[in-house]
């Protein structure tokens, strides 16, 4: 029953928390106080606490795959720290944070990227977000959300992030760059206006650049707020996945606690939706958990206050590599591998099997204790409604991106354990962002 799991420490640990960008420093705000929570960066970075575990996994009667679960307080035969909980470093640590909103782009007045987990903005995805020089700013300073339109092009987006390089406002020659989402059309050298700044409040250099958004520039943007952030891994991925399984009842999550937003139209370049979309934050149980207001399938969801953990956009991963002519690579258990999105020598370890390369639905995983764990797919000629329900893409090349839950517009492809490997390194589009982590 419900109360077994909003009692049990790993499913009721699973507070909210708030990074404060300026100390360091987190805070928790336990939901069953029912105290109301804001969400959109008052507080800081929203994350959710995810509580450390002893684990056993095995194989059992060359049949079933069976995954126990524990407090840390909790001995019992055969069990150990959970390998999520000693990822980047090797330290058992008894908690870690998982971003609570796909994360979106953050421009501090250096120019420097950072990731942050806030209600109210959008993901960011590759192609989403543009980057438009400017010189010869007006007397007025742009603002954060406000529109800026071509004067001659009648291009325009709405300002997500500047950075000042030179001059000032008050003296108007401030210039440097202004970060737009939501762009339509292309600048030209041309005037800008603004709908808060006004007429010719700066002028643009040209055309924007759209920035990219691989795995790659993922984990360095989460580093760059501290270097206890970074992507998530396949390890604390799947271990939420068990948890997702065991409170669901059932492998069908999406049955349980929403099919997420899968179910809109492809549309072009960024076509999903803001995070804390739909009324989710103020549609939230006691735990975090609950559905945007609409239909199913076209509105967020939350476990745990972890919003869209599948589907709406699919995420980056890191920890994982498979092969088309060889076994697939996860990073090593201890810890102790540097993640990438191409692991080096030294930081992985072989698993038991190559994985499919067709594209399918998942019918079994590889048993084992690397491919067990962390459900990799051994083959994909199941349906969206028998076993795991979600589907499985395999790699085109010999060197690949993974990411995973879907987006938008998978329909019922989309799960928790949906996972693509069909795009070479480096990929990046405007339906691929991410969750990231930090690790105490």
């Amino acid at each position: 029953p419900t109360g077994f799991f909003n009692s049990h420490p790993l499913w009721a640990g699973m507070w909210a928390a708030f990074y404060n960008r300026s100390t360091g420093t987190f805070s928790t705000g336990n939901t069953n106080t029912g105290s109301p929570l804001v969400f959109t960066g008052e507080n800081g970075d929203v994350f959710s606490r995810v509580m450390g575990a002893n684990y056993r996994y095995r194989f059992v009667d060359n049949r079933y795959h069976e995954h126990i679960v524990a407090p840390l307080s909790l001995q019992f035969p055969g069990s150990a720290p959970h390998p999520f909980t000693v990822m980047r470093g090797g330290n058992v640590r008894p908690f870690v944070y998982h971003s609570a909103f796909e994360a979106g782009l953050l421009i501090d007045d250096t120019g420097n990227y950072k990731l942050q987990s806030v209600s109210g903005v959008q993901p960011m995805t590759g192609s989403a977000i543009s980057k438009l020089q400017f010189s010869s700013g007006g007397t007025t300073q742009v603002q954060i959300g406000e529109v800026i339109t071509g004067a001659t092009s009648g291009a325009y987006g709405t300002v997500i992030g500047i950075q000042k390089s030179s001059g000032t406002w008050a003296g108007g020659d401030a210039a440097g760059y202004l970060f737009l989402k939501q762009k339509s059309g292309t600048f030209e050298a041309e005037n800008l206006n603004g709908s808060v700044a006004g007429t010719n409040c700066a002028t643009a250099a040209g055309a924007s650049s759209a920035l990219s958004f691989t795995v790659t520039n993922a984990e360095a943007y989460a580093q760059n707020k501290g270097s206890k952030f970074g992507v998530i891994d396949i390890y604390l991925k799947t271990y939420l996945d068990i948890l997702q399984v065991i409170e669901a009842g059932t492998l069908d999550v999406p049955s349980v606690f929403g099919k997420g937003i899968v179910d809109l139209p492809v549309g072009t370049g960024y076509a999903g939706k803001l995070t804390g979309s739909d009324s989710i934050d103020s549609l939230l149980d006691s735990q975090g958990t609950g559905y945007g207001d609409g239909i199913d399938g076209k509105v967020a969801i939350s476990w745990r206050n972890i919003r869209n953990r599948y589907g709406h956009i699919q995420k980056h991963l890191l920890g994982l590599n498979v092969f088309t002519d060889k076994a697939f690579r996860v990073t090593k258990r201890d810890g102790t591998g540097t993640l990438a999105e191409v692991m080096a020598d030294g930081s992985y370890e072989v698993g038991e099997g190559i994985v499919p390369v067709t594209d399918g639905y998942i019918k079994t995983v590889w048993p084992g204790e690397i491919g067990g764990p962390l459900f990799v797919t051994k083959t994909d000629n199941g349906s969206s409604t028998e076993t795991f329900g979600d589907k499985w893409y395999g790699p085109s090349s010999a060197n690949n991106a993974i990411f995973y839950g879907g987006g938008w517009r998978s329909v019922l492809e989309s799960g928790p354990f949906m996972m693509s490997a069909s795009s070479a390194a480096g990929a990046s589009s405007g339906l691929l962002g991410t969750h990231f982590v930090y690790y105490p």
